[in-house]
């Protein structure tokens, strides 16, 4: 639904660990520590450490291997402009959470000091 805004950064998101994961009919919203979170109402795709190839959830979701993330800290979180993101986590999982592609909302996050809509 909308890009991202110019120069924003995911770094606050880098060392955080993932504490909840929540799941919705149309929504999965997960909890970093220090009160991140980043709700996906969008298509994403998970990567394992040894996968070559994710797989692609759309929703609804009828199950996932989503949970192996959990206690994973973010090494890495980069954002193209049209607001894909990818988080790359301690266990070498991939989350590639799809950007403006649709009308709709893909995700937002919540953050201290602001929130982003994509």
């Amino acid at each position: 639904m909308y890009d991202l805004p110019k120069k924003m950064s995911f770094e606050f998101l880098e060392g955080r660990e993932l504490e909840l994961i929540c799941f919705g009919p149309y929504a999965v919203t997960l909890h970093f520590e220090d009160h991140i979170q980043i709700q996906i109402e969008g298509a994403f795709e998970h990567a394992g450490k040894h996968k070559a190839d994710g797989e692609l959830y759309s929703f609804p979701i009828h199950g996932s291997h989503l949970m192996r993330l959990l206690t994973q800290q973010v090494t890495a979180a980069d954002a193209k402009r049209d607001g894909t993101l990818a988080i790359e986590f301690s266990n070498g999982d991939r989350l590639t959470i799809q950007g403006n592609v649709s009308p709709y909302e893909s995700y937002n996050v919540r953050y201290p000091g602001g929130v982003v809509v994509v």
